[in-house]
């Protein structure tokens, strides 16, 4: 209860409360008094808490009479009053004027000389409001996109509701009442369930069993809400059980309350208020591909090292973060030998570049655990304690492997192909091990089926590479002809360079021949108009020459063959630049030509393999384009 009055002049005052009741906590203040004075004490039935302080003459102060709760209930709509005294103990009449109004003090107040202005009415009347309940919607429902939380996870904030006091007066609530939602006990999907309130203070725990479709919660002590504020309580729980979909785990079916002030009832029963969909999952899940970034079909060098042959992405589902284990990756090997050409296998996280396990020096025929093996497959077996993919995350990892060299390897041939993968099974083995972070349960991945070649087993497949004792690269010259050109007999319409790179066995490559494609928009004279090529420059003699005569709008390959062209020697790290000619005496103003080296656009040979047409990733050159 509060009283505010406004006094004005110099008197002493002495204060009386009338109520049915006790109340403590009784305190006086008179407002800018030169002796700064609150007076507590204790007031019983038409007790009297009297105070000598003064308002200074001339000033206005502010007199405020508060009582906080009451010893006992009172009924209700009782009035609890405040009445001046006089010094000799006298009472002094107020006029019976409504709230908010200004009165006089008569009688004897007039001989002390001042005047109080009323500021709150001076009766205050028992509150017979209630408390209200309502959900929580600042804490979203569970999805199974967002689930509340994950089997075996402790204290998990299942619901969460809030108790409002009304708008006069505070409120003591001693116990709430839950009911499961479902109509069965709740048991089933939570354990050790607790309220928990403003500060941490938190309720009894409550142990579901079978039988007890409701719950029972106290507050000892009890939680005190002010007047005209929000309680915020969260309903925490260990997580038993995996929900089928989300749902509702609880309603707010009944909350105990009192007023702090006259101790009367504030209760609410029979709510029915639902909670908070929950959503409780059942462990992590993992799936595995091949990254979008994983290098495309290309040939290697016998002899290569810490070259990346794969990525794969490996994605966390959103319910908890999955730590890896054991990670097998395989390889389709054909070719003499394709098996022993890779070693020194390791995994690398794509992003920091750190290696994940051990590397493994030499691929195998088995993998742990698995019942069969896969015949043309051989398998590294990674073991790690640091590959972890956090919750609804991906993480690349790049698969690096050494090449074995020709002479070391003891090879008769080249060419042999070797496509890694992570497979979808090996025999009765899962070539992933993993766990849920949270859960500690048993992950099984899901392997998307990616790339398998024909008739292979199921998985995520990276390209196909091949091996050769020496590697092509092809680029065109920057100044190769485009743009405005002028017809002639032997206008220079392309030029590229050739590069075999550096190799362990300073292996000499050797071009057989080349096949530019052409198209235009003009006609060429047919049988007449040839298209030549020159190596080193334009006074050599020519390498070979064929006839070029399609119509307009028709991409054509100039036809050499094997026994049509010179073949070039290329030794280990040197480059050769080759001249395309082309009589364009037939263009026409406005007339276009394009040219490009397209793919297996050259032919050469490693001196094992006689027929290679594998640039890497050079092939095909993209169109020139002359205007005239």
């Amino acid at each position: 209860m509060r009283s505010k009055f406004f006094v004005i002049g110099t008197a002493v005052v002495a204060l009386a409360l009338v109520a049915s009741v006790a109340l403590v906590n009784l305190d006086q203040d008179i407002a800018g008094d030169s002796a700064g004075g609150r007076v507590l004490g204790v007031t019983t039935i038409q007790g009297v808490l009297k105070s000598k302080q003064a308002a200074a003459n001339g000033t206005v102060s502010l007199v405020v009479v508060v009582s906080g709760r009451t010893k006992s209930a009172v009924t209700v709509n009782t009035t609890l009053s405040t009445r001046f005294l006089d010094k000799n103990g006298v009472a002094i009449a107020l006029s019976a004027l409504a709230a908010g109004h200004s009165l006089e003090i008569t009688g004897a107040k007039q001989r002390v000389g001042f005047v109080a202005t009323l500021v709150k009415d001076l009766s205050y009347a028992v509150n017979k409001n209630k408390i209200e309940v309502s959900k929580n919607t600042a804490v979203s429902d569970g999805t199974v996109a967002n689930p509340t939380g994950m089997l075996r996870a402790t204290l998990v904030k299942v619901a969460s509701f809030i108790i409002t006091a009304p708008v006069s007066d505070d409120a003591l609530v001693d116990s709430v009442v839950l009911r499961d939602a479902s109509g069965a006990c709740t048991a089933r999907y939570v354990d050790n369930i607790v309220l928990r309130g403003y500060a941490n203070q938190q309720s009894s725990t409550v142990i579901p069993s079978a039988a007890c479709p409701a719950y029972a919660f106290s507050f000892r002590p009890g939680a005190l809400i002010r007047a005209n504020t929000r309680y915020v309580v969260d309903v925490l729980a260990d997580l038993t059980a995996v929900t089928p979909s989300p749902m509702p785990l609880f309603t707010v079916e009944q909350v105990n309350a009192v007023s702090d002030v006259t101790g009367n009832d504030m209760s609410l029963s029979n709510l029915h208020l639902p909670l908070q969909a929950d959503y409780i999952a059942g462990g992590g899940t993992l799936a595995a591909q091949t990254a979008a970034d994983s290098p495309p079909a290309t040939n290697y060098i016998m002899g290569a090292t810490d070259q990346v042959v794969a990525r794969f992405k490996l994605s966390a589902g959103p319910n908890e973060a999955v730590h890896v284990k054991q990670l097998t990756v395989s390889f389709l090997v054909a070719g003499n030998g394709a098996g022993s050409a890779v070693r020194n296998v390791r995994v690398v996280d794509d992003l920091t570049e750190a290696q994940i396990g051990s590397a493994v020096p030499a691929l195998s025929d088995t993998v742990a655990g698995a019942s069969t093996t896969l015949p043309n497959y051989k398998h590294a077996t990674f073991y790690s304690d640091t590959l972890s993919i956090p919750a609804g995350t991906s993480k690349t990892i790049a698969l690096k492997v050494d090449f074995t060299s020709y002479m070391e390897g003891g090879f008769t041939t080249t060419g042999q192909t070797v496509t890694p993968a992570i497979l979808s099974a090996i025999g009765s083995a899962n070539p992933i091990v993993a766990a849920g972070a949270a859960s500690g349960d048993t992950v099984a991945p899901a392997v998307v089926s990616m790339g398998a070649p024909a008739g292979s087993p199921p998985g995520s497949y990276g390209a196909a590479l091949t091996l050769y004792r020496q590697k092509l690269t092809v680029a065109w010259i920057p100044d190769s002809p485009t743009g405005a050109s002028a017809p002639s007999a032997s206008q220079v319409v392309g030029k590229i360079m050739i590069t075999n790179l550096a190799n362990a066995g300073l292996y000499m490559a050797q071009i057989k021949y080349m096949n530019p494609e052409l198209i235009s928009t003009f006609s060429m004279a047919s049988g007449t108009r040839y298209l030549t090529v020159y190596k080193d420059n334009l006074t050599t003699t020519p390498l070979g020459q064929v006839v070029w005569s399609a119509a307009p709008g028709k991409a054509q390959l100039a036809s050499f063959t094997d026994s049509a062209m010179t073949d070039v020697d290329i030794s280990a790290g040197a480059s050769k630049t080759f001249f395309i000619t082309l009589d364009t005496t037939d263009a026409t103003a406005n007339g276009l030509l394009s040219i490009r080296l397209p793919p297996a656009g050259i032919h050469w040979t490693d001196g094992v393999t006689s027929d290679i047409t594998a640039m890497g990733g050079d092939l095909p050159l993209v169109y020139r384009t002359m205007n005239y």
